[in-house]
């Protein structure tokens, strides 16, 4: 498998309190065929934050709900891309978010 996670754009910085943020944009690839081309990403499930699929192979990661600096000031998101294929083949990429202070 020879998956590829294609940063469009990012931000490194989100305020707090600020609902359905987009943080990042990204499309996936893979050379393969049939199963072993398709894929499906996955981020941690105890981390505020979706993962929407878009269009063909893009995907949009937003904030689900308010954040809190005051309680975390970071999250460590690693986003998880599997191929169908078997055997399943998988590759991790991490984003790194910075909570901004929001006068509250």
């Amino acid at each position: 498998m020879e998956t590829a996670l294609l940063k469009a754009t990012s931000k490194s910085s989100v305020p707090e309190n600020a609902l359905e943020t987009v943080v990042a944009v990204f499309s996936v690839s893979d050379p393969d065929s049939g199963d072993n081309g398709k894929m499906v990403c996955s981020i941690q499930n105890d981390l505020p934050f979706l993962l929407k699929p878009t269009l063909k192979n893009f995907y949009t990661l937003v904030t689900d709900g308010p954040l809190d600096r005051e309680s975390r000031a970071e999250y460590n998101i690693t986003i998880t891309v599997t191929d169908l294929g078997t055997p399943r083949l998988k590759t991790q990429h991490n984003i790194t978010v910075q909570v901004s202070d929001v006068n509250d």
